[in-house]
Parts: C-alpha cells; structure tokens; sequence
C-alpha cells in the first residue's frame, strides 16, 4: 500500500492535484512507511525547488522498488481512482476531474478522454450532473473491468 501511496503522490503532485505544502504533509505522513533516502531529503531540505521535488519523487520511487516510467505511474494512478469511483469510495466527479489533471501529464494521449469530457460537462451542465456523474462511474468499472 505504501508503494502504491507513493506513486499516487508524485502523480497527483507532477498533475497539481497537490501544493507543495500538501505534499510534505503526505510525505511526512507516509515517511515511517517507506524506506527511503529521497524522501527524507525532501522533507528536510529547506531549499526545495519544483525541480528538486520531481526528481526526489522520481528518485523516491525507485528506491521504493516501483518504476520511474511517468506513464505506468499514471496507469497505476488511474486504475486505482477508477477502482475508487466504481466502489463508490470517490465521488464520481472528484475522481474524473483527478483523472483529467493526470491525463494531461500525457499529452497526445486520449486514453482517459471519457472522464475529461464528463468532467468538463458536469461542470458546464448542473441540469445533467447525475448523468454524467452514472457515466463517469460506468467508464471507471469499465475501465477496471478491461484491464483485469
């Protein structure tokens, strides 16, 4: 679980999902749980840059054992909100909008493009909302499903 939590976190902070101050808390929340020289560099470095924090994350994680490729952490990072939108333990639009951010570290790409778009019209539809909040949970588990 802690590995997982990890790559949730450089994920969710490389998206801008997370401020650099929510993210020394996470970190400082999971530091008992992770082995890892990285990650007690970034909570006691003073000096931390937005560089310094990608590559003490990146480095973070491949002390952890987990990969540094961005976009397996993505996938990671995604089946595992999707798995919280279809067990219903993430609101439809809150994992979909996290989605999204995440999407966007992955340019080209229009593998999440279900959640972007129902995230965005759940925005601009109030009258819609419940549709697209039913749509959003039915792409996570169909998503879950096609990768099992």
């Amino acid at each position: 679980m802690a590995m997982q939590t990890l790559n949730a976190l450089r994920v969710r902070y490389l998206a801008g999902d997370l401020t650099t101050e929510q993210l020394l808390v996470e970190a400082a929340r999971m530091i008992s749980s992770v082995d890892s020289r990285a990650l007690l560099e970034l909570m006691n470095d003073e000096l931390v840059t937005p560089e310094l924090i990608r590559e003490l994350l990146r480095k973070a994680v491949v002390e952890a054992g987990i990969s540094d490729d961005l976009n397996v952490a993505i996938k990671t990072f995604v089946r595992d909100v999707a798995e919280g939108i279809c067990h219903g333990e993430i609101k439809p639009y809150d994992g979909a909008r996290v989605i999204w951010r995440a999407a966007l570290l992955v340019p080209g790409s229009h593998e999440y493009d279900p959640f972007i778009y129902a995230a965005s019209e759940h925005e601009d539809r109030l009258e819609d909302r419940g549709f697209f909040d039913e749509a959003i949970v039915d792409e996570a588990c169909r998503l879950l499903n096609a990768k099992r």
